[in-house]
């Protein structure tokens, strides 16, 4: 199989298993923050703003759904997909789906495409229940209620154990998951909110509006420290690509100059991404959409999501490569360059930016990590183009 982000994820559900298994491959803008010990950090805020989000469209009263204003099934597809990717959707992404109902598993056997779904005690009899089926199901009679047999909730072709978290299963046709067209997904910040549409996070999803490419160059010296450079520039959105472009647009309106609005970007990615190490051993990658639906992301997953936005203003950029070291270089302009921390390139200086320090000024701050012995540079635009900053010599991919 190619090597290629020109593709969606590749897909496997595992019926016998019961297991979805998913392959993957302040410069204008204030003086700088740091973590107040005796208060909220800006992650915790954000992430008390999507929580209230989250739990205001769970407890929603529920309007039955139009038939005729429903995603279409590759839509469909794809976002019950992400849903089966918490470490890619988040948590705030499920209620805004499903209400009260939480996944289980989904079971994909030729045409027979089912959702089992669980409700908690609470939500399992009455009116709850019935606002519960009306939120996941299109036509209701389409939705079976698993039968209680000996502490199991027994459906024909599998069984599921009941505990305290788990009172109820629901079985729901793939074709019958509720999931209207103009669905309202809400991701809030502290000065903007991500809200995609249910189709452009398909699109996402498919990869149709990030850059793609191949997935792995060959570093040409040792000094990178890993046989394999990974390909984070296929993951960044194109500018066209409308979750992003207004989301960015809301982040930047009251700003009116291009270093403000760059700073502006840069506040984001590091006081209200939290960082996520984890990541980076487990081999998780995000594309710009993910990182922001659930609000957190190591340095490869920020710099992508810094590379998007760059992308929505259409500003120069290039992501910088280097042992353990992923970050974005924008050109000085009148940005201060005090910090040296740059590269210069293509007859100018860009000025490389911290993404891993809170409130961290462009061209002002000390890094917390700088270059190694070797670097890349690559503009994401220029599909599978990953040069040597010294030699200017492209890396081959595989």
């Amino acid at each position: 199989m190619p090597n290629r982000l020109n593709r969606p994820l590749s897909v496997r559900f595992v019926a016998s298993a019961a297991i979805l298994m998913v392959a993957l491959a302040g410069f204008g803008c204030g003086e700088k923050i740091t973590e107040n010990p005796n208060g909220a950090s800006l992650t915790k805020q954000r992430e008390k703003l999507a929580k209230q989000f989250a739990d205001d469209v769970r407890n929603a009263a529920c309007v039955p759904a139009d038939p005729k204003n429903q995603a279409n099934t590759p839509t469909r597809e794809s976002l019950v997909t992400l849903l089966a990717y918490p470490r890619q959707s988040g948590v705030y992404f499920e209620p805004q789906l499903l209400g009260r109902a939480k996944l289980e598993i989904i079971k994909v056997e030729g045409e027979d495409r089912q959702i089992y779904l669980y409700l908690d005690e609470s939500d399992s009899k009455g009116d709850r229940l019935e606002n519960a089926i009306c939120r996941v199901a299109v036509i209701r009679s389409k939705v079976e209620v698993g039968k209680e047999q000996d502490g199991k909730f027994v459906f024909a072709d599998y069984s599921f154990l009941r505990t305290p978290e788990k009172a109820m299963y629901l079985r729901v046709p793939l074709g019958n998951l509720r999931l209207d067209a103009d669905l309202q997904l809400k991701f809030p910040y502290l000065e903007a909110t991500y809200a995609p549409t249910p189709e452009e996070l398909h699109f996402l999803m498919r990869n149709e509006t990030v850059f793609g490419g191949m997935l792995e160059a060959i570093p040409d010296s040792r000094a990178y420290g890993q046989d394999i450079l990974y390909n984070y520039g296929a993951l960044v959105a194109k500018p066209s690509e409308g979750s992003l472009k207004r989301f960015v647009a809301e982040l930047t309106n009251n700003l009116a100059g291009r270093e403000q609005k760059i700073q502006r970007l840069v506040d984001l990615v590091t006081r209200e991404i939290a960082p996520k190490p984890e990541e980076i051993p487990l081999k998780v990658v995000k594309r710009p959409n993910e990182v922001l639906m659930t609000g957190e992301g190591e340095y490869p997953a920020r710099a992508v999501l810094l590379a998007s936005m760059l992308e929505q203003l259409q500003e120069e950029y290039l992501l910088v490569y280097s042992k353990d070291f992923l970050t974005v270089a924008v050109k000085q302009g009148q940005f201060p360059a005090e910090n040296k921390f740059q590269i210069k390139h293509d007859g100018g200086v860009w000025l490389l930016i911290d993404s891993q320090t809170p409130g961290a000024r462009i061209g002002l701050d000390l890094p917390k990590k700088r270059l190694g012995e070797v670097a890349y540079i690559q503009r994401p635009r220029e599909i599978n183009v990953i040069t040597n900053l010294n030699s200017g010599s492209a890396l081959p991919f595989k």
